[in-house]
């Protein structure tokens, strides 16, 4: 059977959209460019992709919206978003709804077509939630682990993460400790309280304030922030033994 590598990048660059596609073509992938929202619904509906690639911030449709209306006909595309973090409450609601990657602008295109393999590459890595309300934290945290294989969801606000975890086993939970609507400690004692037995590593730029707070919580080890992707790749294959051990009850 062979194996689809049909690819859909949506940019009103043009300039920049056929960069991405000539580097994803250069490596076997079929790419098709849409320069608007409308014009990537239509070609979403009568061809079969493997992955999307959306700018966030496009005239008419934005981004975001071509992403929802995607995922609303096929949950399993992958979907990677494209932006310069402009449109935060858009974004906000991509990762609710979980929108597979952000990536910032500018990137370099090398770097989308790495993401783009990890993406289609089948991971079965362990599966992580990552929690942070730094929108520019969370996706280079979650886009480090995605490059080593891990499965990765991710959260803005701790109510969030209470519900994505609450809904799906994961191998691992990574939470900022500093949240605006709940610290860390409470986001875990909630969890801990419906259920969720996965394995905590907190991650916080105030580790000794920390440290006075959570010296009685269930965790197995704090990052921290600023920390080099080394580390957190180390930290979280340790937790994890570099593969899927099982989460919460399996």
């Amino acid at each position: 059977m062979s194996v689809n590598r049909k690819i859909l990048v949506v940019d009103d660059d043009l300039d920049l959209a056929e960069s991405v596609a000539e580097i994803l073509e250069l490596q076997g992938y079929q790419a098709s460019i849409a320069e608007n929202g409308q014009e990537a619904l239509r070609l979403f509906s009568r061809e079969k992709y493997s992955l999307v690639l959306v700018d966030v911030k496009m005239p008419g449709i934005s981004g975001v919206e071509v992403f929802l209306r995607m995922f609303q006909a096929n949950k399993e595309i992958p979907v990677l978003l494209m932006s310069a973090f402009s449109e935060k409450d858009l974004l906000e609601q991509a990762v609710r709804e979980g929108v597979s990657v952000v990536v910032p602008k500018p990137f370099n295109p090398e770097h989308i077509l790495r993401m783009v393999d990890v993406l289609l590459k089948g991971k079965s890595g362990a599966r992580l939630l990552v929690m942070d309300d730094d929108r520019d934290h969370l996706a280079s945290t979650s886009e480090v682990l995605l490059s080593r294989g891990y499965r990765v969801d991710m959260a803005l606000t701790g109510q969030e993460a209470l519900k994505k975890a609450g809904s799906r086993n994961y191998d691992l939970l990574l939470l900022d400790f500093v949240l605006d609507d709940m610290t860390g400690g409470e986001a875990l004692s909630r969890l801990r309280s419906q259920g969720v037995q996965a394995p905590v590593c907190f991650m916080t730029a105030f580790l000794e304030e920390m440290k006075k707070k959570t010296a009685a919580l269930d965790m197995r080890d704090v990052l921290r922030k600023p920390f080099k992707p080394e580390l957190l790749v180390s930290t979280v294959d340790e937790i994890t033994g570099g593969e899927n051990p099982g989460g919460k009850g399996s």
